[in-house]
């Protein structure tokens, strides 16, 4: 299966990797962009927020059903 980068799944991904690489600043740019053509996913607040603020080996909020 090939990688497409402009899917969610795959933005989502590069987030998480770029924060557990001790990026914070870019894994919330990810995030912010996607935040902005989805506002209401309530993971992504969730996420956003533990990049900014959680530590490197937090482990991943829960998904709940939007």
């Amino acid at each position: 299966m090939k990688a497409v980068p402009d899917s969610d799944a795959y933005r989502e991904t590069l987030a998480e990797v770029h924060f557990r690489r001790g990026d914070r600043d870019r894994a919330a740019a990810v995030m912010t962009k996607l935040l902005e053509e989805y506002p209401r996913t309530r993971l992504y607040h969730r996420q956003l927020a533990r990049y900014k603020t959680g530590g490197l080996d937090s482990p991943l909020p829960e998904a709940e059903d939007e």
